[in-house]
Order: structure tokens, then sequence, then C-alpha cells
């Protein structure tokens, strides 16, 4: 019979019988079942056809006969130990042998539809196939998973009554806390039906994944064995039920060769919920296919192994894939398993999500691969960037210290400024203040971090200025604030993960001289604001459609420093001075929510990381060079720190509700410092310049600092 045929009986059937329950049930089974031959509400094993001989043997097979489990990336999730573990797997097919060995003890409980005890017979061999394939100690995706069988096939044709009871089979499920349910039979190709034919004929079914699909439950389905382009139903059923969608997956089979096995339905319609999984490539009517090595091994009846192919093979391949990502993802809901599962397919056939395969095929190695700390290696990284940004500021702001000082310092602190306490108010005012005059020093900064375990190497340079003004610059203090902006921009060498920083910098700095003794201080206010993209995301990787993550988020960050040096002069030319110094950056960065990354989005709570750098060095400065327009000298610092602290750089994201640490390459805490500054001031001595550079090293990073200050006297 032909479809328009076969649309012409249901128009005929409908306008001349009023179908009570039972009867609704008769006609599927009895009347639409043969008239479809073979795909209306069968198991969806070879065809649907009469099975030959299976050849059973008693052995446990082989891994290279598992080769469907290999072709998924099983082995990833092996060696990461995750088995489906606690997550409850609800088989709706016939009666499963329970006392077979693969399911030992995992058995949570077993229900039939049809009033009668749940005992296998010698016809009743799908459905424990198809369970080993899912949760099987040796042969099974998700072996820690436990099991709960429904069996909703009466071969014996006992009592029909399929729509009456199938309700009560997945409520019974969900009771039992089925979070994935198997289906591997289908019940008619989706071109014979509407929503409207669905909803008249087969209410109890469409309340029954209404209701599975309202507890948050995935329906996983075998796309039918017609070699049709389109699936059948209920695998295509959110083609006319949308709302369905969220929790389902149709899954068409493909052989050793990873391509459409040649009795697989595609995807079609219901691409954007399809899925290709391994389901053998046996010949139709051929009884030495059965029992050979290109179809799926499984479970038999009797303790027993069989190989069969068809996508009732494919579809446990994908229901076990859910219960592992279940397990990876406990607090994940179903839509979310449902796209973390589609998302990672590896892209086969036509680029993209296509008419065959829809997502791709299963990759269970990629969603274990989602979870690697190098898919936040990223937020780490510039973690260490929006250091290495407060790094470079603070260094010239410091470095500002070092310049000369105008009019040789006869300004005393108490003729640069004046104050006096508003009455009633509480506070101090500056009044009338004198400034010694205006500065500003841009820089540039290039910083480079190492490749770690778990993280790429990156590469960030920073642009900025200091604007300030030294309030005091006696011979013997100096006090001063200043105002900055900055860019950084961050880049990885393997991949295109990039980002940038935009700062506003607020400074303050001091120092105090006395009998050769000099004490030196400063620190900064830094407000970030601060962009990332994540080209490289775990478990993305040869997949339909490749997300780039978006971020941005707001960074508040603090530095402070001192420094005690003992200056000592060679007969009133050049200078030595030792010093001890200790710095310390802080900074909190602020939640944030991923965009753009779809279902590998990455969530992260506000952060903290600070560090502690307490350190030695020894600074030279030559004797001045006197010109006609000036006076020059050079000075230079060798110096050792030993940093503490968040060396790591550590950033937590969730992704899914797991917890993910990024980090980035662990600094090294020796660090050794160098700097070199040459000093100008002019004979005026309204005019003082200088040029400078700064050099840090320590393990898997560096940095460089160039600085060129100018200061005006007005």
């Amino acid at each position: 019979m032909s479809l328009d045929q076969a649309r012409a009986f249901i128009e005929k059937m409908k306008s001349v019988v009023a179908f009570p329950s039972k009867a609704q049930s008769f006609f599927v089974l009895r009347v639409l079942k043969p008239l479809l031959a073979g795909c209306a509400l069968s198991m969806l094993s070879c065809n649907a056809l009469a099975i030959p001989d299976f050849h059973p043997k008693p052995t446990i097979p082989t891994l290279d006969q598992l080769w469907g489990l290999s072709m998924i990336g099983h082995d990833r999730a092996v060696e990461a130990g995750f088995t489906g573990k606690g997550v409850v797997v609800g088989v709706v097919d016939d009666i499963i042998y329970v006392n077979h060995p693969e399911f030992a003890q995992r058995v949570l409980a077993t229900y039939n539809i049809y009033g009668a005890a749940y005992v296998p017979s010698s016809d009743d061999f799908h459905g424990t196939h198809v369970a080993g394939t899912i949760l099987g100690k040796n042969v099974g995706v998700a072996p820690g998973s436990q099991l709960v069988g429904i069996n909703m096939f009466d071969v014996k044709n006992k009592n029909p009554g399929f729509d009456d009871h199938i309700v009560a089979g997945y409520e019974f499920g969900l009771h039992h806390g089925v979070r994935v349910f198997n289906n591997s039979w289908g019940a008619g190709p989706i071109d014979i039906f509407t929503r409207e034919t669905f909803e008249i004929y087969l209410p109890g079914l469409l309340q029954a994944f209404r209701n599975t699909a309202a507890a948050g439950a995935i329906q996983v389905f075998s796309a039918g064995n017609d070699g049709s382009t389109k699936p059948c139903i209920p695998a295509g059923i959110p083609y006319y039920f949308p709302e369905l969608q969220p929790y389902w997956i149709n899954v068409v089979a493909v052989g050793p060769d990873r391509t459409l096995a040649w009795y697989s339905n595609a995807a079609d319609v219901a691409a954007e919920w399809t899925i290709a999984a391994p389901g053998g490539a046996g010949k139709a009517h051929n009884a030495s296919d059965y029992g050979t090595d290109e179809v799926i091994w499984s479970a038999y009846l009797s303790d027993a192994y069989a190989s069969l192919f068809g996508t009732s093979m494919a579809a446990p391949h994908v229901t076990g894939a859910v219960a592992v990502t279940a397990e990876i993802f406990p607090k994940s809901t179903g839509p979310e398993l449902v796209q973390m599962v589609l998302q990672t397919a590896t892209d086969i056939g036509a680029p993209g999500v296509d008419a065959v395969y829809g997502w791709g095929l299963l990759n269970l190695g990629n969603i274990v691969q989602s979870i690697e700390p190098r898919t936040a290696g990223l937020f780490a990284n510039a973690a260490w960037s929006r250091f290495a940004t407060m790094n470079h500021m603070g260094t010239a702001l410091r470095q500002h210290l070092l310049s000369p000082v105008l009019g040789s310092g006869t300004v005393k602190p108490e003729e640069r400024l004046s104050f006096s306490a508003g009455q009633g108010e509480g506070r101090v005012n500056i009044t009338n203040p004198k400034s010694a005059g205006l500065w500003v020093l841009p820089i540039y900064g290039d910083a480079t971090l190492a490749s770690g375990t778990d993280s790429q190497s990156a590469h960030a340079i920073t642009t900025g200025a200091w604007f300030g003004t030294d309030l005091i610059d006696y011979q013997t203090s100096r006090l001063g604030i200043a105002a900055g902006l900055s860019r950084s921009d961050m880049e990885t060498s393997t991949s295109s993960d990039n980002g940038r920083t935009d700062a506003v910098h607020f400074g303050v700095f001091a120092s105090r001289n006395w009998d050769n003794w000099i004490l030196e201080g400063s620190g900064q206010l830094v407000l970030m604001a601060q962009s990332l993209s994540r080209y490289a995301i775990s478990g993305a990787d040869g997949t339909s459609r490749i997300p780039v993550g978006h971020s941005s988020f707001d960074t508040d960050g603090l530095e402070a420093s001192v420094s005690l040096a003992r200056k000592f002069e060679h007969a009133g030319s050049w200078s030595i001075s030792p010093y001890a110094a200790l710095n310390w950056r802080w900074q909190k960065s602020d939640a944030f929510n991923e965009a753009d990354a779809r279902i590998f989005s990455l969530k992260a709570p506000s952060n903290t990381l600070s560090q502690l750098e307490p350190g030695v060095g020894l600074r030279w400065s030559s004797a001045p060079a006197v010109s006609r327009i000036g006076c020059w000298w050079f000075s230079s610092d060798l110096g050792y720190s030993n940093l503490t602290g968040d060396l790591d750089h550590g950033i937590q994201v969730t992704l899914l509700g797991r917890p993910i640490q990024g980090v980035s390459a662990t600094v090294g805490r020796d660090i050794f410092n160098v700097g070199a500054q040459l000093n100008f001031v002019t004979v005026s001595q309204k005019i003082a310049a200088f040029l400078a550079y700064r050099g840090r090293f320590q393990q898997n990073a560096k940095e460089n600092t160039i600085m060129a200050g100018l200061d005006l006297r007005l």
C-alpha cells in the first residue's frame, strides 16, 4: 500500500468508526501495522522482518567486536571513570531477561503494561539486546546505570491494550526516577500522521510523552528501518508537537564505515533532534550476517550474546551516552542533556546539521572532554593578563619616583599646601595649593605566558599613560597623585582565543629621604572592563556548529608597594642603593555568564585573586653629565623577588552546574628584575624627562615595560 493509500484508508476509518480506547489499540496493532510494512508499533530490529538464526554464543564479545563503543569514544568515558552511575534508564521494549550477568544487581524495577508477569519468552530477545548495549557490564555504554524494564509488546498477542496502558508504563518509569527512556520501536511513517490523527487515535501515547516531558525525562527513539528519507513516528513526533522537541532524540544508524546503513531512515524534518550512532551493516534475509562482527554484539537470552543490526541497536548507544552525560552533569535539565549529546556529535555527511545524519555521529569522547580544565584556561590567562596590566602601570608609577625633582627641591611642603578644616563638616579641605607642575608618563608593556598542562600560551600587549602632579617635591619629601588609562590586548598562540581589557587607574605615590635612607611607596586602584572571545571550546571540535563564546565583566584591582633603600655615594659621583621592597596585588572579578557558546556556555561566580611579592635589589646611579641644555645621568637596577599567592590564576567556572577549575601555566616563584633609566633635566629646571625599561623574568612568564616620562613646571 502506498502512503497516499494509507492516508486515504485512515481518513476512511475516521469517518466510519468511532474508536473507543481498546478499539484504537486494535486499529493500530491489527490494521495499521501490517499495512505499513512492519513500521507501525514494531520493534525496529532488522527492518522488522522475521529474524533468522542469531548464532548466539556464551562468551563475552571482545573489544574489537564491540566496535560501536570504540566508534563513539566510549574509551574516554572509561578512562575518566564515567559509567552513568546512579542514573536510571527506562527500556520500553519487550520483556528483558533481567537475570543476565550483564545486568547483575542493577535492575531497579520492571513493569508489564498488560498486567501479566514480567517473564521473558523465547521470543523476547529484542529488549535484552537493547538493554545490554545501554548498560551491560561488559557490552554497555553506561555500565553503572540502573535499569527499569517496561514491557509494551505482547508478542503472544495476549492482550492488545497498548494505548490504554502505555501511560501507566511511562508513569511507572517516572515514579522510579527514570531520566531517559529508550524506545527502539516505531508507529508508522511520519507522512501518514498529522497532529490531528495522533491526537485522535493515540491520545494515551501522546499524553505519556507529555507527562515525561513535564517531568524532565528524555525520550530516545530509533528512526526506523525502512530506508526512508524520513523518520518514523514517534521518532519524528516533534515535527507535529514542537513542545516535545527539547526532550527528544531521533537516532539513525551507521555501519562500521561511519556512513548511513542501507536500512536506516534518515533525519529529514527531524534533523534538529537527530543524531547518528552505530547500528550495524547487515543484509536483509541473510542469516549469515547475524553473529558476524559488522553488526552489534550485545546480551541475549540464557546468559548468551548475539549480534543484530538496525536502528534499534543504534538508539541504545545514544541512551547510554545520555546516562553517562547525566552522571557528568547531575544538575542539568533534560533539554540541556539532549543538547549536550547533540552539539558534541562529530559532523559527518554534508557540513553542518543535515537532512541525513542531523547533528552527526555520537561522540561520547567530546562530552567527556567538555569538562576538561583546558576549556576554562582562557579565563585564567585573562586573570594573568590583568595582573600584568596592573604591574606594567604600577611599575611606571614607581619609576616616576626615581625621576628628577624639578626646582632643586627648594619648595617646602608647608609652602606647597595649606590646610583648613571646614567647620561642622568633619572634613579637611585643601586650599590654595601650589602645584609643582604636571607630568605625563606613557607606557608600553609586553607580557608572555607559557602554555600549561591545561592551558594555552598567551601574549598580552598593554598600552597606557599616567597623568599626574607632584603636590610636594621638597628635597626630603615627595607626594603626588595620578590618574591613568590603559588597554591590554591578549591572544593565545594555538587558537583564536582573545581578550581585551580597558582600565582606569587612580594612583598615589610618596617618598621620604633622611640621612641617605629612602622610603618610597605607591598604590593604585584599577577599574577594569574585560571582554573575552573563546574559540577553543573543549568538546566542540569537529562538530556541526562550532560555537564561539563571548563574555564581558568588570574587575576591580588594587596594588600597593613599599621599598626602603640605603644610598651610598662614591666621592660625590656615582652611587649605589641596596633596597628591600614589598609589592601586593589583588583583583576581584564580577560574576558573569558566557554568551553565544550554546550548550558549552560557562558561568563564573565572583572570583578573587591576590599575590604578594617581597624582594631585594641593588640600584646604581651614574654621576651627572652637564651640557649646555641640561644635565644627564643614567641609573640601572638589578633585583630578585619571591612571589606567593595565586600562581596559576585559578578561576572556577561551571558548565551545566558542574564546576571546572580553569588554570594558567603556574608562574615561577623566583623573579629576576632588571631595569635601566636615562634621566634629563633642562638648565632652567622647568622640564624633566626620562626614558626607562623594566624587565621581569620568571619561570613560564616574562614582562617587559618601556616608559617615557615628561615633567613640566608650571
